[in-house]
């Protein structure tokens, strides 16, 4: 029987939350030529990540659900571990193209969370193996309050939203964390946060009267959607800054406002379909408006302001991975305290974008002898989907089977502006235009777009993109404005290869990354920071990186051990702090340009947003 705070081979019953799936720890495989052939004791201790102080009962698990443990009233933990049976020939289950993924151990305690991904055990290390391991847990916060209506009226039903801040594609965004109604004494609490930037906004609510046709005359009580903020109402959203364990209460006194009905006619739409309706306003974001199918109109309640309304009519894909048949019509309208009847909506085909590639290549093809496409950078831009077969083709296929189509020259991803960012008139949630290949003129083309402005990203399969333009506008740097119409601006694309590359050392690395994503050296392009996307590469055991194909112009250096933090690399302000920690280095066409690097300090390497999630699984 282990003793406690011991365990053995203990193994987990019933269901196990972790951080993530252990599939999708990355790739930092161990070499399992020298390791201990017998029991290893694993001992450490787990601390409040704020505080320092001793965590008891804390649950240690390996991801792998085989072993268990609680720590002692000193937080401390131990138990026994054979490296010897992650010998790849007795654990087929965490193969990975002949390599082993080493086990990994993560802790929990109610009301605490990790603060970063699960911790590594280092089984082909015996001195590292037997160092004691130090395993931190954050204490969780909360942002808590009130929401009184005028004359300390409690709006029944009126529902909170919490925003929090995080990180896309190097910008800054603000995404729903949790939702929340508001009880009988109109409060709301919203538990279980990390550190990190918050923002409070409530959903709009109108008092219910019954049929709509029956306050057709007559105006309604109601509140208008309203973001928390230190000044009178209706002034900018505050942050709220959350530190670990932190407990605040914030109060939201809201505004009222008097709603009148409106109704706007839509021609050619068709019943049966998916028709959304979209509500942008001078007052901000928030306000909604449903179609009746029966009535074949826009309905709804809305206050005093100017509004533009876009209608999507969304039907059936042509094929898997094609957009969808969209038709889009917009209006506008005008509520000066009096019901309306808006000017009638025609739907028309979603915009078409058609692409024209021109290559302007001064090196040899990378391709000529081996066929196989070179990878893309990584990340890719948010809503882009990757997919790949790496495996050996079957024997079994037909030999006439139809060939794959030719790999693409260059990728190319739109991205609305609002999409994603619930502090702006969101577009269509989940709405991602995808590039098409017409088979009719061989070009590639954007169907059924939905006006809006958006970002527009590359990948290019051999080199990058140059340039990129559109009606005279720079798209590396300004957004694609797409208007209502049946054909929208083409856009000219021009390719080049005269890329260089960034090698260096690093030192100072502690030499072994803690979590489970190795180590890294990220390029971050300055000056113009949205032609080029981050540039990533490891180093080697001895410390040497090399980066390739990186784009010519200035870049900003860093490197790191474990799961790079999102960096906000389009903030010239927020990259500037960095500068100090790293090498900026000028790199040239065809040329090699040098930087000696040491490793982000851990509390930047692992900073927020770093915070797992526990998912049940």
């Amino acid at each position: 029987m282990p003793s406690k705070g011991r365990a053995a081979g203990v193994y987990l019953q019933g269901r196990l939350c972790v951080g993530l799936l252990a599939c999708s720890l990355g790739t930092y495989a161990q070499s399992f030529d020298n390791v201990p052939t017998s029991l290893v004791r694993v001992h450490g201790v787990v601390v409040n990540a704020v505080t320092h102080t001793p965590l008891s009962r804390a649950l240690v698990t390996s991801v792998d659900r085989r072993m268990a443990v609680m720590t002692d009233d000193k937080g401390r933990f131990e138990f026994d571990v054979n490296p010897a049976a992650a010998n790849p020939s007795n654990s087929s289950a965490l193969q990975l193209r002949g390599q082993v993924q080493a086990p990994y151990i993560v802790a929990r305690k109610p009301g605490f969370r990790a603060p970063n991904l699960p911790t590594l055990l280092p089984l082909d290390d015996l001195a590292a193996l037997k160092a004691e391991l130090r395993l931190q847990l954050m204490p969780e916060g909360s942002i808590s309050g009130t929401a009184i209506g005028a004359a300390d009226e409690v709006p029944s039903g009126l529902t909170v939203e919490l925003l929090r801040k995080q990180l896309q594609d190097g910008t800054t965004t603000w995404s729903q964390a949790q939702t929340q109604q508001v009880d009988a004494r109109a409060r709301f609490h919203f538990g279980g946060l990390m550190p990190g930037d918050y923002k409070l906004v409530t959903t709009e609510w109108v008092e219910q009267v019954g049929p709509m046709s029956s306050t057709a005359s007559r105006p309604v009580a109601g509140y208008p959607p309203q973001f928390y903020s230190i000044g009178s109402p209706g002034t900018s959203a505050a942050i709220i800054h959350l530190s670990g364990g932190q407990n605040t209460v914030t109060d939201l006194n809201l505004r009222s406002a008097k709603y009148f009905q409106v109704e706007v006619p839509v021609a050619s739409a068709t019943p049966v379909k998916n028709i959304q309706v979209q509500v942008a306003s001078e007052n901000g974001p928030g306000y909604t408006l449903g179609f009746n199918p029966k009535s074949q109109k826009v309905e709804g309640m809305l206050p005093d302001g100017v509004y533009h309304l876009t209608v999507v009519e969304i039907g059936d894909g042509n094929a898997p991975g094609t957009n969808p048949n969209i038709r889009v019509g917009t209006g506008n309208l005008n509520v000066a305290g009096r019901p309306v009847q808006g000017a009638a909506i025609t739907l028309a085909p979603g915009t078409k974008i058609t692409l024209d590639v021109r290559e302007d290549f001064t090196g040899p093809d990378p391709d000529a002898a081996d066929a196989a496409p070179s990878p893309l950078p990584s990340p890719l831009p948010e809503g882009s989907i990757l997919t790949a077969n790496a495996a050996p083709p079957d024997a079994s296929q037909e030999a006439d089977a139809a060939p794959p189509p030719p790999p693409r020259p260059v990728e190319v991803f739109l991205t609305h502006e609002d999409l994603g960012n619930q502090e702006s008139n969101m577009a269509m949630p989940g709405y991602f235009p995808s590039l098409q290949l017409d088979s009719r003129t061989g070009s590639l083309v954007f169907e059924s777009v939905l006006p809006g402005r958006y970002r527009v990203r590359f990948n290019a399969r051999r080199g990058y993109v140059a340039s990129a333009t559109a009606e005279g506008v720079d798209l590396l740097r300004e957004p694609l404005v797409v208007q209502p119409g049946a054909t929208g601006p083409a856009i000219s694309i021009v390719r080049r290869d005269d890329t260089g590359s960034i090698a260096g050392t690093v030192t100072g690395s502690t030499g072994r990354p803690m979590p489970a994503f190795g180590n890294y050296v990220i390029a971050f392009p300055l000056g113009d920071e949205d032609v080029a996307q981050p540039a990533f590469a490891s180093w080697q055991p001895d410390g040497k990186f090399t980066i390739a194909n990186v784009v010519p112009g200035r870049y900003l250096v860093l490197a790191g051990e474990g799961r790079p933090v999102a960096f906000e690399y389009r903030n010239k302000a927020a990259m500037k702090a960095y500068e100090s920690q790293g090498a900026v280095v000028e790199v040239t066409s065809r040329q090699t340009a040098e930087a000696s690097l040491k490793p982000l300090p851990p509390e930047t390497a692992y900073g927020d947003p770093g915070y797992v999630d526990e998912v049940e699984h």
